[in-house]
């Protein structure tokens, strides 16, 4: 579903957008990086695992990221090893939508680690 932000002003800002944008402007590349935080509150230590793609256009690059999932740290390794699993699992879901519409990832093959 296209974002508000696209449709008032737009400006593409997430998967949905750039397909839509990409049906009148030639997609150049686009790039799937993968990259980890720490979310820290009062209860936990959260590492999330967050991939971003970068689109490149003709006329402009777009980049935004996708939450694919989070590793509590007080879990255990076991508990850690399924968070990361099922975080793959949804990059590998979304990967599966560029290729419905043969749309070709650059650096597709990176995945999330434990110790990532």
């Amino acid at each position: 579903m296209r974002s508000i932000k696209y449709i008032l002003g737009g400006n593409p800002g997430c998967f949905a957008d750039c397909i839509d944008y990409a049906k009148n402007h030639p997609i150049k590349s686009i790039r799937l990086g993968l990259k980890t935080d720490n979310e820290i509150t009062e209860e936990v230590i959260l590492k999330r695992l967050v991939g971003f793609f970068t689109w490149e256009f003709e006329n402009k690059i777009i980049t935004y990221e996708e939450l694919f999932g989070g590793i509590v740290e007080s879990e255990g390794i076991n508990r850690q090893k399924d968070s990361v699993v099922n975080a793959n699992r949804r990059l590998n879901r979304r990967l599966k939508d560029f290729e419905q519409f043969n749309i070709e990832v650059l650096n597709n093959e990176v995945r999330f680690k434990i110790n990532s």
